[in-house]
């Protein structure tokens, strides 16, 4: 997973969110997916028409792991 944090190319899913920072890094077939909310309150974040969860890596969530292929992420606050 190294190689696709380095040399994937970024994009920002949502620049103009103001708690959420979700964002993907993408080499070749390998897609990362982070979404991370810097407010306090939960928020729900759908994601872009070409992006859907896959199976997740890390949460600070009780039951909040989306299931794959889920198009909205439920982020607690932190």
């Amino acid at each position: 997973m190294r190689h696709l944090r380095v040399h994937g190319g970024f994009v920002d899913l949502d620049p103009q969110h103001q708690d959420v920072f979700a964002f993907t890094h993408t080499l070749d077939d390998d897609r990362l997916l982070v979404a991370i909310n810097f407010g306090s309150a939960p928020q729900q974040f759908d994601l872009p028409a070409d992006t859907s969860a896959a199976q997740p890596l890390l949460g600070n969530g009780v039951g909040t792991d989306p299931s794959p292929g889920s198009t909205t992420l439920q982020l607690d606050g932190w």
